[in-house]
């Protein structure tokens, strides 16, 4: 659905936007985190603000999986499919 990618989306850039200060206008969904400097501390509290505003919980495996916007917003996609069965 595409609504639930959109809302992932700015949910995802009003996170990174408040742990990291980036400018929303360079987050594309091809934005690798490394390219923004994101350490595993902002990461954890990033997909943590994530986990909790979707009610779902982020495996630690795949969290280490996660590279780019479209990896993070596959996966908490997935895991909100996953919920609703």
């Amino acid at each position: 659905m595409a609504n639930r990618r959109e809302e992932i989306k700015a949910e995802l850039i009003e996170s990174i936007k408040a742990e990291i200060g980036v400018d929303p206008g360079d987050i594309q969904e091809d934005t690798r985190f490394d390219s923004l400097e994101i350490n595993s501390l902002d990461a954890f509290n990033i997909f943590g603000d994530l986990e909790d505003r979707f009610n779902v919980e982020l495996a630690y495996e795949d969290l280490e999986k996660i590279k780019t916007m479209r990896d993070a917003i596959d996966a908490f996609e997935q895991l909100i499919d996953k919920q609703k069965d």
